[in-house]
């Protein structure tokens, strides 16, 4: 036994030994057996560069090792690449691709670029060598063209995404006031564009757009003039280095300014070294704290799902950076923040090509001797358009998860998912969250702002609804009730008492009607408050009904109890001037008439107004005001309102204030006259003066208390309670004492007769004389004296 653990010992090294080498010597033959598929590659690693995606590099490298090290992925294939620095730059492009195309080994796709200014040109010419393109950073909206680039796919989404996301937080924080800023490059212009138009389907003002250069004074110069605080950035770093550095100097950043911008800017962008700003790093710093980045999704943030490569985004990224500060050839390259879009990128393409093979397996190519056989993806030339369709189709159907979260590609090669949300907080990029393209935010770290609260966008609005007060609302109702009450008491007193002598011989049906219409205008105040209080809530319709039925009994009760008024006026004018033959008459039935072609008159100019122009209740601002951060609190309330409202209310006012003129007129002439026949004509002459003051003092508060809606309310209302209320004390108080005194009427249908007896007056209105008069020295008619 001790023999043969001596034996073990001794051999276990040999052994181990033994077993490596014929593993590595077997891998190796498999390797020299395994026919390379070769990608060209573009990557911007040049300091030149307006951006740098050197980090890219170790990732994509990272994935090759990992996809070549499946052996159920291309088991007979190796995949590789050779890349090349395009600097960002679109002629170089042009030209590297050609090399890659004309000089060296065959290239079976194309991946990359880095800048979408460089990629485009390189799209827009290597789908004439039939080479899929793979982009793992390119984010213009111009390569979603499939007219112009057919056969480009990238595995980050269209900047044209990351403006949902803006718009989500916009909304988010209610901003309706906005500014951009973008280089004047095609790229940007074009997700400019994009964001104004949705920045229009969703409400929000645009103060200004205007395109930058590498000196933006002038345009910062015009947003500070504006007011303008919520910012939108479209640009390369190389323009925000300048452009952030030139914003401290005018004062536009801290707790009131909120800055956006594209969140693929490398990592700590604002402290590179650049000669054309002349800030240091600490007022840099200052700068963009707070700044919002938004960019596409770097990894899987709902979940900590394996990826394809069987590890989470963490245990990836950690092999990343180890891989990127432990290998000398990466010394000079910076870490990239969505490194991760390059690992998926290689993956996408090698899943695509692994799926390829059976369809191209059954093709048939000749072999140089002139044997056929089946096509192997190696067979792939510039000039075979069949093998391409196949790559295209088999990418397009790409589905699987990688370490950025699901990746897949929509009918224009865009990566479907959704957008990151950063911000700088204590001079670092932190990761918030995200956003999907519905517009739901989904947050795990909070905003951070300078003065704990976000900025407001310099015209913040707060938009309230000012309603009538509930104690002046009862207030009214309770007033304009009482005064119901009163017309329908003295309405059924009138009635009863018609009979009467003293009652009879004011008219009482013109009296009915003065009545009917003093009822009317009551109910109109009280619809009037209904419609302006709180209780209808945001009930337009039923708002509207109470606003057309107010101006409708307003109105039409005014005609009748006015014009009621001023037709008996009317008669005492004939009557005490003479302006007509005696036999003439003017009887109740001539006067009736009268008012209710008044009232007519009402009721076709609003139904006119209502089926031309017809009024609703709409809100309207009545009040603005600025508070000291720059809130705008904008006061509203309902009003009753149509198109030409001004034109329709202006012939009504015409209407009325010709009636009360002429009113006043009568009254006037008549102000002397003292017929005990014509009993309340000195009352109706002035209740007619009260009406006209009223009425100018009604319109005038309508006016001028514009701001004022509940004083305006409770003015208007009193004015109109006051009219009623002395009108019909003034008329029928008289009456009520004189029945009271005189029960049955006797007395005074007796003094009466007696009158008529002695001087003959004849049956003008069945009492009033037409015998001449004889004027007294104060001018009255004096009946004793006749």
């Amino acid at each position: 036994m001790t023999t043969i653990r001596k034996y073990r010992l001794v051999c276990s090294p040999y052994t181990f030994i033994f077993t490596f080498v014929l593993t590595m010597a077997v891998c190796q033959v498999e390797d020299q057996n395994k026919t390379k598929l070769i990608l060209a590659g573009f990557v911007p690693t040049h300091p030149n560069s307006s951006w740098s995606a050197s980090g890219m590099i170790p990732a994509i490298e990272l994935a090759l090792d990992d996809v070549n090290n499946r052996s159920d992925i291309l088991q007979d294939y190796e995949l590789l690449w050779e890349w090349k620095d395009d600097e960002c730059d679109p002629g170089l492009a042009t030209y590297l691709l050609c090399q890659h195309v004309y000089n060296g080994s065959q290239k079976i796709m194309v991946l990359g670029g880095g800048c979408s200014v460089s990629t485009v040109p390189v799209a827009a010419f290597s789908w004439y060598f039939n080479m899929l393109q793979i982009s793992y950073a390119a984010s213009s909206p111009e390569l979603s063209d499939k007219s112009k680039y057919p056969l480009f796919l990238r595995t980050m989404q269209s900047d044209q995404m990351q403006n949902a996301a803006r718009i989500t937080i916009m909304k988010h924080f209610e901003w309706t006031h906005v500014a951009t800023l973008y280089q004047n490059e095609k790229f940007f212009a074009m997700v400019n564009r994009d964001l104004i138009e949705r920045l229009k389907e969703n409400d929000i003002d645009l103060l200004t757009s205007m395109a930058i250069d590498y000196d933006p004074r002038v345009e910062l110069g015009i947003l500070k003039e504006r007011e303008s605080r919520i910012i939108a950035v479209h640009a390369y770093e190389d323009f925000g280095r300048p452009l952030f550095c030139l914003a401290y100097r005018l004062g536009m950043y801290g707790p009131r300014y909120a800055w956006m911008i594209p969140g693929w800017y490398s990592a700590d962008w604002w402290k590179e070294n650049d000669p054309r700003v002349n800030c240091t790093t600490f007022e840099m710093e200052k700068v963009v704290e707070s700044v919002i980045l938004t960019v596409r999704v770097p990894n899987d943030l709902s979940s900590k799902r394996k990826a394809i490569s069987g590890e989470t985004f963490d245990e990836y990224e950690q092999r990343y950076l180890n891989r990127l500060h432990g290998r000398p050839e990466y010394a000079a390259f910076d870490l990239h923040r969505e490194h991760g879009y390059g690992y998926d990128a290689v993956w996408a393409i090698a899943l695509g090509l692994n799926s390829s093979i059976d369809d191209v397996s059954r093709m048939v190519v000749k072999d140089s001797n002139g044997t056929s056989r089946p096509k192997r993806l190696d067979d792939f030339t510039y000039g075979d358009s069949e093998m391409r369709q196949v790559f295209h189709r088999s990418i397009r159907s790409v589905s699987f998860t990688g370490v950025t979260g699901q990746v897949s590609f929509n009918q224009f090669g865009d990566r479907i998912g959704n957008t990151a949300i950063y911000q700088i907080q204590d001079g670092k990029t932190i990761l918030l969250g995200g956003s999907d393209q519905e517009g739901n935010m989904n947050l795990f770290k909070p905003f951070k702002w300078q003065d704990d609260d976000a900025p407001n966008d310099g015209h913040q609005h707060v938009l309230r609804v000012q309603y009538l007060d509930d104690n002046i609302f009862w207030a009214v109702v309770a007033l304009s009730i009482f005064g119901v009450v009163l017309t329908l008491a003295l309405l059924t007193f009138n009635i009863k008492k018609s009979d009467h002598g003293f009652v009879k011989l004011s008219s009482p049906r013109m009296n009915n009607m003065t009545l009917f219409g003093a009822l009317l205008v009551n109910l109109s105040v009280i619809l009037g408050v209904i419609h302006d209080c709180s209780y209808l809530g945001v009930n337009v319709s039923l708002r509207t009904i109470f606003c057309v039925s107010t101006n409708w009994l307003l109105s039409t009760g005014f005609s009748l109890s006015f014009g009621a008024m001023f037709a008996k006026t009317w008669r005492v004018h004939r009557i005490v001037t003479r302006l007509h033959p005696m036999n003439e008459q003017m009887q109740d039935k001539h006067l009736i008439i009268f008012v209710i072609c008044l009232a007519l008159v009402d009721v076709a100019l609003f139904t006119a107004w209502q089926l031309v122009d017809p009024c609703q209740s709409q809100t309207k601002i009545f009040l603005v005001e600025i508070s000291k951060n720059s809130i705008k609190t904008v006061t509203q309330r309902y009003e009753c309102a149509s198109t030409f409202n001004w034109w329709w209310s202006g012939a009504l006012i015409v209407q009325k204030g010709l009636l009360l003129l002429f009113g006043c007129f009568l009254a006037y002439e008549v102000r002397n006259v003292k017929v005990n026949g014509l009993n309340d004509s000195r009352q109706i002459g002035i209740s007619i003066y009260n009406i006209l003051i009223s009425s100018i003092i009604g319109v005038a508060v309508k006016l001028t208390l514009t701001d004022k809606p509940s004083l305006q309310h409770v003015m208007i209302d009193l004015l109109v309670f006051f009219c009623i209320v002395s009108t019909l004390s003034m008329m029928f108080i008289p009456k009520i004492f004189a029945v009271l005194k005189d029960t049955s009427g006797a007395d005074y249908q007796n003094k009466r007769n007696a009158e008529r007896a002695s001087l003959s007056i004849g049956p003008i209105m069945n009492d009033v004389s037409s015998t001449q008069r004889e004027r007294g020295s104060d001018g009255t008619v004096d009946t004793n004296a006749m």
